[in-house]
């Protein structure tokens, strides 16, 4: 879990390679899912800007991370998808023994990284295409990801309200695909952290 810990926040960090940094005149919503907003409030203090590219990259990965999990909570509750007590048990096993946090937050963390391997296994059975690896993610369906993403857009769901941010936003689920993995190696049949 300690692992899971310092990753938490990270769910697309470690795929976030462009550097994004939000202006004063950055609007005060992003991204709107399903009628809420997703973004943040302008900087009025034109001297905190300078200092603040760090903090603005971690609030947008925050940002990507809070709509994604909105999208996969969606999803899962359109498709009847809920987290068994055995997945949940198999994954605190692996990872809430070596953990100093609390165990409700173990059981949040646990709740979380289940869903959304449940809801991925879903899309790629959904849509296929291509799955890549991340240090936090194994088996991330990118590709299918995209799909679901533009049927959001598609259907008004899911709205941009500031056109850096969805160019940005898009990328990160756009080819070409890094670390893509081979077809043959994609496998759903039991959750990466229950294998060997």
């Amino acid at each position: 879990m300690t692992r899971l810990n310092s990753t938490i926040n990270t769910f697309l960090c470690s795929f976030v390679l462009f550097s994004f940094s939000i202006s004063a005149q950055t609007q005060d919503s992003l991204a709107v899912f399903n009628g809420v907003a997703f973004g943040m409030h302008n900087n009025d203090d034109q001297a905190q800007e300078a200092s603040a590219t760090v903090s603005s990259n971690q609030r947008v990965s925050e940002l990507v991370d809070s709509l994604l999990t909105a999208i996969i909570n969606d999803y899962a509750n359109k498709k009847r998808i809920s987290v068994s007590p055995e997945l949940k048990q198999s994954f605190l096993v692996t990872f809430g023994e070596s953990s100093s946090l609390p165990v409700q937050k173990q059981q949040a963390l646990a709740e979380k990284f289940v869903k959304q391997w449940l809801v991925e296994k879903s899309l790629y059975g959904e849509f296929g295409g291509t799955v890549v690896y991340r240090p936090t993610n194994p088996q991330m369906p990118i590709e299918a990801y995209l799909k679901l993403l533009k049927q959001y857009e598609a259907q008004g769901d899911l709205v941009f309200t500031d056109e850096d941010f969805s160019q940005a936003f898009w990328s990160l689920f756009s080819p070409p695909y890094q670390l893509a993995l081979e077809a043959e190696a994609v496998d759903y049949s039991s959750p990466w952290w229950a294998k060997s």
